[in-house]
């Protein structure tokens, strides 16, 4: 079972890479919640809003960095890197 903090940190991780894959483009909350927990998720995503919030902040702290947008009722967006695509 792995320990709540590096819980955090791995959907940290995979919400981020979720992001980046798509950068430039709109990742649906559904897709994200799909993504980090599983398609059954019955909680509000408001709790995808914490994790988006907290990967902001770390975000910010570094030069250069790039941002996460909200996109209202549609879901976030990665901004400021190039996609490989």
């Amino acid at each position: 079972m792995l320990h709540s903090r590096m819980r955090v940190i791995l959907w940290l991780t995979v919400v981020v890479a979720a992001l980046a894959v798509r950068a430039g483009e709109v990742v649906s909350h559904d897709e994200l919640i799909e993504k980090v927990w599983d398609a059954h998720w019955s909680k509000s995503t408001h709790t995808l809003a914490v994790h988006v919030s907290a990967l902001r902040s770390k975000l910010h702290d570094v030069t250069g960095a790039p941002t996460i947008s909200t996109v209202a009722g549609r879901g976030y967006r990665l901004d400021g890197v190039r996609s490989n695509r």
